[in-house]
């Protein structure tokens, strides 16, 4: 892969700092540049003891941040683990196990120019 390794450092940096963010890390896969995340999901109140919703939804969720040759021009791809539960509104149909949700009313790479940058992406998907 060609992406200069300081650009998806930076990333890492941007994600680990962010705030809702617990624990951030490369992971190997195969040719491509991948962070996993867990990140804190808020849960209504009446969750919170048992850590998960009835529909499936953990209070520490995994998120994976798929980057392309082409970052930081465009934005990470975005996915979450595979057994996370595919019946909400927000998450795009897919015919692989992986779990794309909907974050943005457009293309996330608009999330890209904004000040915010990389958070505003991390933000949207803890939303």
């Amino acid at each position: 892969m060609n992406m200069d390794k300081s650009l998806i450092e930076y990333a890492l940096h941007y994600i680990t700092v962010h705030k809702d963010v617990k624990t951030a890390n490369f992971v190997e896969e195969s040719d491509k540049k991948v962070i996993k995340a867990i990140v804190d999901v808020p849960l209504p109140s009446k969750f919170k003891k048992l850590g998960v919703t009835d529909l499936g939804v953990r209070e520490e969720e995994e998120v994976l941040f798929e980057f392309k040759e082409t970052f930081p021009l465009s934005s990470p791809l975005v996915f979450l683990r595979e057994t996370f539960p595919k019946g909400f509104p927000h998450i795009n149909p897919t015919v692989t196990t992986k779990v794309n949700p909907c974050i943005y009313d457009g293309s996330i790479d608009e999330l890209m120019l904004q000040p915010s940058w990389l958070t505003g992406i991390v933000d949207q998907v803890i939303d």
